[in-house]
């Protein structure tokens, strides 16, 4: 390019223009001496990314100049996390939740409790019997979802291999067990709630030949006037066995009574 007359010449540029090699000015100052195509506005291409945004943290697109190999850069904004559908989860404290994750990345986005820790507190009544004399099993449970399901087993304690009672996670909340032998047996009770989570709860149990005898008589009162009548309900551990009913003790017209067997 040629300056149009002899003067002193400012050159500028604008942020869209790029100079590869300068300018030079001839020796009487009259003009300036450059290349035509030095000096251009710039034309990008539609971009490539160099960095991919991702759930939390920007990207950048990078534009390059077609005619001098220019470059200059954008942000991409982060994409945000996408939610899944909720999940039912177990804690670590036992507790259930409702856990939402990012289908993205995987992050978790937020847990809500929607139920306690499941918790087994069924019971037998019994933990001594004699062979052939029903013990009864009743499921008893806390926390968790409902309806609960349950599942009851046994075997003797020397065994591994354990057998079911009734229905395997059934809605059975009570059953019964009869031992058939002299032995120690090994009752396991499981329940389960609607979200498939599981409580265990194990006891142990004596079958004998015959249960020791056990005075378990009764009196309606234990101090009475002479001649009044004493309620009393006589028994014992094993069928008919007597008891009997003694007075030890006389004292200011009143009774002590001891039952003895």
């Amino acid at each position: 390019m040629t300056a149009l007359r002899s003067a002193n010449y400012v050159l500028y540029s604008s942020p869209s223009m790029t100079s590869s090699s300068g300018w030079s000015i001839t020796s009487d100052n009259s003009s300036l001496i450059g290349s035509d195509d030095i000096w251009h506005d710039h034309s990008y291409n539609s971009g490539t990314v160099t960095q991919k945004a991702d759930c939390t943290t920007d990207g950048v697109r990078t534009y390059t100049c077609s005619q001098c190999g220019a470059t200059k850069t954008e942000a991409i904004s982060a994409t945000g996390h996408t939610p899944s559908a909720a999940v039912t989860e177990t804690g670590n404290d036992g507790k259930v939740y409702s856990v939402v994750y990012c289908s993205t990345c995987g992050d978790e986005l937020g847990r809500t409790v929607i139920a306690d820790e499941l918790v087994n507190n069924s019971t037998v009544n019994k933990t001594t019997v004699t062979a052939g004399t029903n013990v009864t099993i009743t499921s008893s449970v806390e926390g968790g979802t409902a309806p609960y399901y349950y599942a009851y087993y046994y075997k003797r304690s020397t065994n591994t291999a354990w057998k079911t009672l009734g229905t395997e996670f059934g809605t059975n909340s009570s059953v019964a067990f009869a031992p058939t032998a002299e032995a120690y047996f090994d009752i396991k009770v499981i329940v389960k709630d609607a979200d498939g989570n599981t409580a265990e709860k194990l006891f142990s149990v004596q079958a004998v030949a015959e249960l020791p005898l056990t005075n378990v008589s009764v009196v309606g009162r234990t101090s009475v006037n002479l001649g009044t009548a004493i309620p009393h309900d006589r028994k014992g551990s094993r069928r008919n066995f007597s008891i009997y009913l003694f007075l030890l003790l006389q004292e200011k017209h009143k009774y002590k009574l001891e039952a003895l067997g």
